[in-house]
Parts: structure tokens; sequence; C-alpha cells
């Protein structure tokens, strides 16, 4: 740990690497694995893509702050989804995990993962907050008394409000993510044909 750092500091530092091993256990041999490939593809898919289009119109409204390493750096941002709650980037990512969860075959898990990744962020959020709080004072402060950390309660008037960012803008900014992506489908697709032509089921 760096000089200094608190370990809610160093948490949020390394909050993308921490989930993976949860990542990683997708393809591991677990068993129940549905049987329905093509359905659980189908609905995996489209709660994968659910999930990222929402990321991508949180990082219209948020830009370049999406990938900060520390949590005193992020600006409020009032508009657009974070007029509704406080970590859509954070839902976002629980949606396409439990989107990849259901494609690898596992809807069972589904939950378990989702409960997870929520304890994973809920952590991660706190820590976001102190820092917040630190830099924005009473302008937060408000913020959070008016928008739920996760929960949305009602739309609000800056929910229709113009993002500061264009869609290109922000699917350059998200290039690397949907790389990560498109590598991630690639692989479970892999997973999916070997457990289909090594385990005599059905795609269908």
């Amino acid at each position: 740990m760096a000089a200094g750092e608190t370990w809610a500091q160093r948490y949020f530092r390394y909050r993308g690497w921490i989930p993976l091993p949860l990542y990683l256990s997708l393809l591991a041999p677990l068993p129940g694995r549905d049987r329905h490939w093509l359905i659980c593809w189908s609905v995996g898919i489209g709660i994968v893509f659910l999930g990222s289009a929402f990321r991508v119109w949180a990082i219209r409204h948020i830009g370049r702050s999406a990938r900060t390493r520390t949590e005193k750096t992020r600006p409020l941002v009032f508009s657009g989804p974070y007029a509704i709650m406080r970590n859509p980037l954070y839902v976002a990512n629980i949606l396409i995990a439990a989107g990849f969860a259901v494609c690898a075959g596992l809807p069972v898990y589904a939950p378990a993962l989702t409960v997870l990744l929520f304890i994973h962020y809920h952590i991660v959020a706190r820590c976001e907050e102190r820092g917040l709080r630190e830099r924005h004072g009473e302008d937060y402060e408000r913020y959070v008394r008016e928008v739920p950390r996760w929960f949305p309660r009602r739309l609000g008037p800056a929910f229709r409000e113009a993002a500061p960012n264009s869609w290109r803008e922000a699917f350059y900014r998200e290039r690397s993510g949907i790389l990560g992506l498109l590598a991630a489908i690639a692989i479970l697709a892999g997973t999916t044909w070997f457990y289909v032509t090594n385990t005599s089921q059905n795609f269908l």
C-alpha cells in the first residue's frame, strides 16, 4: 500500500480487477449448465447489450471521468442516468455480468453473481463517496438527498437534459470496453461450442 493510502483508496483503485475471479468462474466446469444454449444465448446477449447501452449512455454524461483511478477526481454529474441513480456505470456492469452468466448456460448462477457484484460495487461506491464529499461538500450532499445510490425513485427534470458528449465521443471513450466485451463474447462462444461438442448436448 502506498504511503498515506487508505484501504478504501486502494480498493477503489483496483476495483476493476477485484471481481475478475467471478468473471473467470463462468468458464469453469460448473455443474448445472442449461442445455438450451440457443435460448440462453438469446436472453443473455439481450441483457449484455442492455447493460452496454446503459453504460454508453452514462459515459455520454460523465465523459472521461468514467475511468478515473482515484475517488477524488470525479466531477458531479446530474443529468441523464445520473439524475435517477448515483452509480449507473456500476449498475451497467452488473447487468453485463449477469447477461454473460446466462450466455454461459448458468442462469441459476446469475442471481448469486449479481448479489456478489452488488456487494463489491456497494463498497466501491462508499469509497468513492468519501472523496466526493471532501471535494464537493454541500453540492454533493444535496445530490445525495435528491438521488438514490441504486434504486430510482423518480425521473426528475435533469433526466432529459442534453448530454455534454456526443454518442460518437461516448463510443470512442468506451472503445477498450467494447473490445473487451467482444473478446468476452468470443471466449464464451468458444466455451459454449466446447460444451456442446463434448457433452452431446443439443444446441437448441
